[in-house]
């Protein structure tokens, strides 16, 4: 993944891979060719994700899943069940990380998704719990028809 910076009044980009910590006033610190430590003002957008390169991983114990939805025809719904290998903690809340997924996965993922715990309860985050993963997919499944009723309306308006 490549960071913008500024250098000066230009823009550049450097590879994520090289950048070793993160300093108040949006500075990234890498490491030069020669191995010594430099830092370099980072473009608004890319310091969240930069940010999230440091953040605390925590591995998952075994049996959590990451549930996902999505449509797929008119009447046909598309769900997807992805083991959870660790959670990163942010500021809001611990973000599953699957096999995978790199840095951008996670924060440009916008389809609703789920939590299946080991004990079958479902949680998903910012809309509630779920006694079961059928529950769950009704909940999604009823979403989904509301998303297309609203699509129909607005294309008729």
């Amino acid at each position: 993944m490549l960071i913008k910076v500024e250098i000066g009044d230009r823009e550049a980009f450097i590879e994520s891979t090289k950048v070793i910590g993160v300093r108040e006033g949006a500075e990234a610190l890498f490491l030069d060719l020669e191995g010594d430590e430099r830092s370099i003002k980072v473009s608004h957008n890319s310091l969240p994700r930069l940010m999230n390169m440091f953040q605390p991983v925590i591995p998952a114990n075994p049996g959590f899943e990451m549930l996902i939805s999505a449509p797929h025809t008119d009447d046909y719904f598309w769900f997807d069940r992805v083991p959870i290998i660790a959670w990163r903690q942010t500021e809001h809340m611990f973000e599953p990380i699957r096999v995978g997924d790199s840095i951008d996965d996670f924060e440009n993922f916008s389809n609703p998704w789920a939590i299946l715990c080991p004990n079958g309860f479902v949680e998903q985050p910012f809309v509630g719990f779920f006694d079961n993963l059928d529950a769950w997919r009704e909940a999604a499944e009823k979403y989904w028809q509301e998303q297309r009723v609203r699509v129909k309306e607005g294309s008729r308006g």
